[in-house]
């Protein structure tokens, strides 16, 4: 009889503490939305309006990505980004000898010809400009662009 009541004892303590820890953990996630969460909830916007685009972009198939005005770091992210959005999807940056591993190996400012585009299977290229803050997508056939 002992023995039962000491672990019900025990339950009714470890039942209490999961309670405390609860309220504990309410109160913590109410404070991180009133006071630290207003940064995160605008990265969250920046990072919904990239998605979407890149969504929209995925639609018609292959997505390719051309860089302006970028330096590595908007570069890997971008990239990286679309990577992960639009799996199963290719995401065409380069040539295929271009191996990326960081943002330094991703090309900028280096704009290809819709034949080129059209060559390597894209649909519908993004074009990241990191100094107009932009990313705007466009299907083809594309307007040549140049080389």
């Amino acid at each position: 009889m002992n023995e039962a009541k000491g672990k019900l004892r025990w339950l009714g303590r470890g039942i209490l503490a999961v309670m405390l820890g609860s309220a504990c953990f309410s109160v913590y996630l109410d404070i991180q939305r009133r006071f630290v969460s207003p940064g995160a909830i605008e990265a969250t916007r920046r990072f919904v309006s990239t998605d979407q685009t890149l969504a929209d972009a995925g639609r018609a198939g292959p997505v390719g990505l051309q860089f302006l005005n970028c330096d590595g770091g908007t570069r890997q992210f971008a990239y990286f980004r679309a990577v992960y959005d639009l799996y199963p999807l290719p995401v065409v940056i380069a040539n295929d000898e271009v191996v990326v591993f960081d943002g330094a190996q991703i090309p900028s400012g280096i704009v290809h010809s819709g034949e080129w585009w059209r060559q390597h299977g894209v649909k519908t290229i993004v074009t990241v400009d990191q100094a107009r803050h932009s990313w705007e997508a466009e299907s083809i056939p594309l307007r040549n662009r140049g080389a």
